[in-house]
């Protein structure tokens, strides 16, 4: 994708589309401005992005409270020992989806209850439909220049900084 293709407000890129792009996050212009050496070092020595399954709750307490995010696809087992529940989990993540036990599908509902039961943060979280501001907690906004070769700045929104 070139920089023309992204620029403004991008709904719902998905996690391993927006931690590939080339344009400077607002993670490394944090960082840069803390230690340009630090930058330089992780530019030279790009993280790996850890798609494993210790983030498969975290992935769908995210799409709970945010209302997108990961597909969980949850698997009737007690645990991953039998093969139908370690296949079943490999379809869902060939997928790209977050495969959970039932136990941890109710553990995520719990968590994302928990999270939106206090005002301020469901009030944030509420639908987009209903938002003043046309970005959703995880829309994308691409700032273009005009001559240059890709975006600038890439970033998330974070819906708690909306004012109700």
């Amino acid at each position: 994708m070139t920089g023309t293709e992204l620029a403004g407000i991008v709904h719902g890129l998905p996690d391993a589309a927006y931690h590939s792009r080339p344009e400077l996050s607002s993670t490394e212009a944090r960082l840069l401005l803390q230690s340009p050496a630090k930058y330089r070092w992780r530019k030279d020595n790009p993280p790996v992005i850890d798609d494993s399954p210790k983030f498969d709750i975290g992935k769908a307490v995210h799409a709970k409270v945010l209302g997108q995010g990961a597909e969980v696809v949850v698997i009737d087992a007690d645990d991953w020992r039998s093969k139908a529940a370690r296949d079943a989990r490999q379809e869902a993540r060939d997928a790209g989806k977050a495969p959970l036990l039932t136990r941890e599908f109710e553990a995520v509902n719990a968590m994302a209850e928990s999270v939106l039961a206090h005002p301020p943060v469901r009030r944030s979280c509420r639908s987009q439909a209903t938002r003043k501001c046309p970005c959703s907690p995880t829309s994308t906004v691409f700032r273009y220049e005009p001559g240059s070769t890709s975006c600038l700045t890439p970033y998330r929104i974070d819906a708690s900084w909306q004012s109700t």
